[in-house]
């Protein structure tokens, strides 16, 4: 449609900074002894295999979007 919102950057970095924090959280349940049932670890792993392919996705996006463009050189 053309248009391009603003704050667009900001928002995909908030995101990726999101998962990483989610990440974490759920490394911390994991790790913890007698913090979680059998189903409850077993759900976290869960969430983790949904995550990772979640973060590269929009850490490639991020790359792609708004990594440093190369300049062409003048022949």
């Amino acid at each position: 449609m053309g248009f391009s919102p603003p704050g667009k950057k900001y928002l995909t970095h908030l995101q990726i900074g999101q998962f990483l924090l989610g990440m974490v959280f759920i490394g911390l349940f994991i790790t913890l002894p007698g913090c979680l049932t059998p189903l409850q670890k077993n759900l976290m792993y869960v969430m983790l295999s949904y995550l990772i392919p979640l973060l590269y996705l929009f850490v490639d996006f991020s790359m792609k979007t708004y990594g440093k463009k190369k300049k062409a050189k003048a022949l």
